[in-house]
C-alpha cells in the first residue's frame, strides 16, 4: 500500500490512526472563506475542532472548493505547518498536484471516499432490476399489455459484480 492509497471508510471498521501519525492540535481553517457556510463551521466545532484563520498556527484545513485546487496549493504554501487537509468530495483527482507537492510523513489527507458507495450500489441494483422487468415502458403504459420481462428467480445463473469501494 502506497502512502497515498485511499480506502473507503465504512462505519467503524477503519483502524485508528496511530498516535505518532496524528496531527498536532491547533486551529482549523475552513476555506475558501466565501464557501464557509455556518453549517461547516458548526460541524468542525461539533467534532472538537477550533476554527481559526489561515496562518502560522493553522494545523488543519477543511477545503470546500471542489474546483479550486490552486487555492488549496496557495493556502498550504502560506501555512507550512498544516498537518491535516479534508478534501470536499469522494473523488480527489483535481487535487493530485497538491497531494504530490505536499507529500510529508506528518501530513494526513482525508476525503469523503466511500461515503456514496452504498447508495450508488443500491441505485445500480435498482436500475438493473427495473431494466429486467421493462420498467421504463411499463411506467408509461396505458394498459397491462403482454407479459414480458425477465425474472431473477429460476434463472440459470445470476452474477453479482462488485466494483468500486472496498473497506480495506
Amino acid at each position: 500500500m502506497t502512502r497515498f492509497s485511499h480506502r473507503a471508510v465504512a462505519g467503524s471498521d477503519a483502524p485508528e490512526l496511530p498516535t505518532d501519525r496524528r496531527p498536532e492540535v491547533g486551529p482549523i481553517a475552513v476555506l475558501p472563506e466565501e464557501d464557509a457556510e455556518q453549517v461547516y463551521l458548526d460541524a468542525v466545532r461539533a467534532g472538537g475542532g477550533e476554527i481559526g484563520p489561515l496562518g502560522d498556527e493553522t494545523r488543519g484545513i477543511v477545503w470546500l472548493g471542489p474546483s479550486k485546487p490552486d487555492g488549496l496549493l496557495e493556502a498550504l504554501a502560506k501555512s507550512p505547518r498544516v498537518q491535516w487537509v479534508q478534501l470536499p468530495w469522494a473523488g480527489v483527482d483535481l487535487f493530485a498536484q497538491a497531494l504530490a507537492d505536499h507529500s510529508r510523513d506528518d501530513m494526513v489527507w482525508t476525503s469523503a471516499k466511500g461515503a456514496y458507495a452504498q447508495p450508488v450500489a443500491e441505485h445500480a441494483l435498482a436500475l438493473a432490476l427495473a431494466g429486467l422487468r421493462h420498467f421504463p415502458e411499463r411506467v408509461r403504459a396505458a394498459s397491462w399489455g403482454d407479459k414480458r420481462g425477465n425474472r431473477c428467480t429460476g434463472a440459470a445463473s445470476l452474477s453479482w459484480v462488485r466494483a468500486g469501494s472496498r473497506s480495506s
